[in-house]
């Protein structure tokens, strides 16, 4: 962006930070048309020569970005979110508290917002950097003493733990799944942050257990925290403090861990050079790099656990951009270790010619599937290929690209093991590297028939063929026709499914009173008493039922009493901390609840997820990290499916659907219930994303090829709003009433 180029934006705040940053604004590249504030008495008034409004007044301005100079900033930008907003608008310009967060346990605040600034480059033209160094604030900030860190969180976090995260995506993805497991075990307190090379890596791939993300150039030199650990092939002690010892937990692991390192510390003490001897090692010992990482046993770990990568739903306009939408295609990569080699030479990478040739033969004989390129703008442009998003798309939208495609075919990279997370298959090509400790059994894995596993047995591995030939042999002799025959196969195993739709239903005050023996349960068997429904039910662990969801639970549970059995294995989508996964986990059943952070609605308690996580497996449930749109579980694993007041706040509605059809067994139930409207706008309000309309639910039903797809009429949904109405269910809202449904999975 040239500075020539103004932008537009709304201020959101009014106070001491903005005061104190407005005179380093540059006025001719930044135009603000108007500041936000949510207090009543300043709307109306003028600040700083722009009008103050509300933000329900956000939607009357045309605007390319929203600075936001107030705190809590995640709080304010989830806020905004809610209103439709693209998180990557939604610009912090909290300086000091991002700046406090950093190295400043290093008393180093001039570092930490230098690197602040970097990872914001809209700011550098938006805000005159020393302008703001030369300024009393700026200055009172860095004379503060940031080595008493324990003083300024004592009371909210027990232990601080940062963990530094070598590598790529790839290893990204798997330590960013072990400190998961670590941190869902963990009977303390903890405040994780981490540091790694690739922060817009992980940026991505942030997980509601982590608080902060910094460069992994302020790890060694950063104190302040009760332990540090580095992460790659082991999970190695750095440093901690005698704190730890009042943690049975935290100690306990550090002792394994050191335990560990010792005894294989041939291995970690001369990495690199000895990564290709660890790998071999670990093959014999039946690991695989997941398996490795959890060898220590300082708690559970192994291949069977996931990270479930989240985006927010409007990435999914990725798809509708590039005319990918409901559509069947195939994404390809040609690409590798980028952290390792910025220009993309390596060994692990399929020819250009090679690729060449295989996209003219997959186009004859599949001429109606697009191949799309994925990758880094490092990569070379494969060609023949219908569309190339190397370097032109986010890793959010790569994500997304990936998780919709048929299938991905790819040399052993960071997109493989993501594309395993997001629960696809791919078409893998192994040559320097051994498919028994990157492989996964899910994917179809082409070995070289002539050479491989040279992996580290030379410096330059990577770059130049330990053998010493010209170009390595290995991947050049994997060749196009076999991979296309692995592709022919794997899309002739693809199972099409259809739908079926039944127990339709709409609230109704009768039928409200006709569940009460059900409700009577849900709060005899989870220990809390009876409210009417005007008022929330809350119980152990902030759990609740949300007064509508008096009658949408009872809805769910007799829904699944007309399955007729007593052992049934359920996910609960979005479920927050509601007792219908409590509840049906004390009827017998399996019970996984899904959500992508379990601490909504628990305002300043940062550490809800983890206790509310722990507080499941006590009472005989899973509560697990995930995404309406990326459920961390296999294929055709589950009886039942529910999704409770979910799907309305959520665009790209099928995509959803498609996920919970996916992890669904053949025959198995979908027991949706949502909130509908006969309004003619689908946005509702900034909780609500895209209300059910007569529309859009019919147009739904046709995507998802359900026969007889007229769910409600409008004299029903007319008459269900009149009994919600009268009966002041709290939480529906003028014209607004709830419904639910059955879809029964079929395969042909």
């Amino acid at each position: 962006m040239s500075k020539a180029e103004r932008i537009s934006v709304l201020w959101f705040g009014t106070g001491s930070m903005t005061a104190n940053v407005l005179p380093a604004v540059d006025r001719e590249y930044v135009q603000i048309l108007a500041f936000i504030d949510e207090r009543l008495e300043k709307k109306g008034t003028v600040f700083h020569g722009a009008p103050v409004i509300s933000l329900d007044e956000i939607k009357d301005y045309a605007f390319e970005y929203i600075f936001v100079g107030a705190r809590p900033y995640r709080i304010i930008a989830d806020k905004l979110h809610g209103l439709c907003i693209p998180y990557e608008k939604i610009i912090s310009l909290d300086f000091e508290e991002e700046a406090r967060l950093i190295a400043l346990r290093s008393a180093s605040f001039h570092e930490s917002f230098a690197s602040f600034m970097r990872q914001t480059p809209l700011l550098a033209n938006a805000i005159n950097k020393q302008i703001l160094l030369e300024s009393d604030w700026f200055n009172h900030l860095q004379s503060k003493s940031f080595l008493t860190i324990d003083t300024i969180d004592a009371d909210t976090y027990v232990m601080r733990i940062a963990f530094e995260i070598k590598g790529g995506l790839e290893d990204s993805l798997i330590a960013l799944a072990w400190i998961k497991e670590f941190y869902k075990n963990s009977p303390d307190k903890l405040h994780i942050d981490i540091f790694c090379i690739e922060q817009q890596v992980m940026s991505a791939l942030a997980q509601p257990f982590i608080r902060h993300i910094y460069p992994n150039n302020l790890f060694s030199g950063v104190t302040g925290y009760d332990a540090k650990f580095s992460i790659e092939h082991f999970v190695l002690v750095k440093e901690y403090s005698q704190k730890t010892f009042h943690s049975p937990y935290l100690s306990g692991v550090i002792e394994k861990l050191n335990a560990f390192a010792d005894r294989y510390a041939k291995y970690s003490n001369h990495a690199p050079l000895y990564n290709g001897a660890w790998v071999n090692f670990c093959i014999l010992r039946g690991w695989n790099k997941w398996d490795a990482l959890g060898a220590s046993k300082a708690f559970p770990f192994s291949r069977a656990d996931y990270l479930a990568p989240a985006w927010p739903d409007h990435v999914f306009n990725v798809l509708r951009q590039y005319d990918l939408e409901k559509k069947a295609f195939i994404t390809l990569h040609a690409g590798g270790d980028e952290h390792l080699h910025p220009h993309g030479v390596e060994g692990k990478i399929w020819p250009p010619d090679c690729w060449a040739q295989f996209c003219r033969l997959c186009k004859r004989a599949y001429p109606d599937i697009p191949l799309v390129q994925l990758g880094s703008h490092s990569a070379f442009v494969i060609q023949d290929t219908d569309i190339c998003l190397a370097g032109k798309i986010s890793l959010h939208e790569t994500a997304v690209i990936l998780k919709q495609a048929m299938l991905h075919i790819d040399g052993e990279s960071g997109l493989v093991h993501l594309r395993r997370q997001l629960r696809g298959q791919s078409i893998v090509l192994f040559g320097p590297t051994p498919e028994a400790y990157y492989g996964y059994p899910h994917n179809r894995n082409i070995i070289s028939p002539v050479c491989g596993n040279c992996m580290w047995t030379t410096n330059d591995w990577n770059t130049n063929c330990p053998r010493e030939l010209p170009e390595p042999e290995c991947l050049r002799a994997i060749s196009p026709k076999k991979v296309l025959r692995e592709m022919e196969s794997a899309l002739a195993e693809r199972r099409e499914y259809t739908c079926s739709v039944g127990n339709v239903a709409l609230y109704s005050s009768a039928e409200r009173k006709a569940y009460e023996p059900v409700l009577e349960d849900i709060c005899r068997v989870c220990g809390v008493e009876k409210q009417p429904i005007t008022k929330t039910i809350t119980g152990l662990c902030h759990t609740y039922i949300h007064a509508s969801k008096q009658w949408e639970y009872a809805y769910v549970i007799k829904t699944i009493e007309t399955i007729g059995a007593q052992h049934l294995k359920i996910a609960d989508i979005g479920s927050g901390r509601g007792m219908l996964s409590w509840y049906l986990a004390r009827q017998g059943h399996d019970v996984t609840a899904y959500d992508l952070n379990f601490s909504h609605a628990g305002g300043s308690d940062l550490d809800l997820n983890r206790r509310f996580v722990q507080f499941a497996k006590a009472e005989g449930f899973c509560a697990e990290f995930g995404s309406i749109f990326n459920i961390p579980m296999e294929d055709n694993i589950f009886d039942v499916v529910t999704c409770v007041s979910v799907v309305e706040h959520i665009s790209w509605k099928f995509y959803a659907f498609k996920e919970m059809f996916r992890v669904l067994k053949p025959g198995g139930k979908l027991i949706i219930t949502y909130d509908l409207t006969l309004a003619d706008r689908e946005q509702y309000d900034g909780n609500r994303l895209e209300v059910f309309t007569l529309r859009n639910i019919e147009a739904l039903m046709q995507e998802l090829s359900v026969p007889e797809a007229n769910i409600h009429t409008e004299e029903a949904i007319q008459a269900s709003m009149n009994d919600i109405s009268n009966d002041k269910v709290r939480g529906i809202g003028e014209s607004l009433t709830v419904g639910g449904f059955v879809l029964t999975k079929c395969i042909p």
